[in-house]
C-alpha cells in the first residue's frame, strides 16, 4: 500500500482543523501547511479596513496556489515527503481542485 503523501483536512470553521492537522502532522513526520498562517503573516499586517471581501478571496486564492506548489516542492523532494494541508476546504470545488492536482501529479491523497 502506498505511503499517504497529502493529508488534506478540511471542514467547518471551529470545528478544530487545525488542532486535528497540527497532530495529524506530528504522527506523519510530515509538513503542516496552513492558510492561517500564511495569511495572517503576509496580508494580516496590511488588510485594509473595512474589508474588501474579493481582495480577501483573491489573497486567499494566492495563498492556495502558493501552498499547493510548496506542498508539491516537499512531496517531490524525495525521501518520504508528506505534508497535511490545513485549507479550510470548505467548498467542494475547492476539494475537487486538490484531489485533481493530486493526481494529476500522482500524489496519493487522504481526506481527513
Amino acid at each position: 500500500m502506498p505511503v499517504t503523501q497529502l493529508h488534506l483536512v478540511f471542514g467547518p470553521q471551529g470545528a478544530c482543523k487545525s488542532t486535528h492537522a497540527r497532530k495529524l502532522a506530528e504522527a506523519e513526520q510530515a509538513v503542516h501547511l496552513a492558510i492561517d498562517d500564511w495569511m495572517g503573516q503576509l496580508f494580516g499586517p496590511d488588510l485594509p479596513q473595512p474589508l474588501d471581501f474579493g481582495g480577501v478571496m483573491e489573497r486567499v486564492a494566492r495563498c492556495e496556489r502558493r501552498i499547493w506548489l510548496t506542498a508539491l516542492a516537499i512531496v517531490r523532494g524525495g525521501g518520504r515527503g508528506r505534508v497535511v494541508q490545513d485549507l479550510g476546504f470548505m467548498k467542494a470545488a475547492g476539494r475537487g481542485r486538490f484531489l485533481a492536482l493530486a493526481d494529476e501529479h500522482g500524489l496519493s491523497a487522504k481526506w481527513h
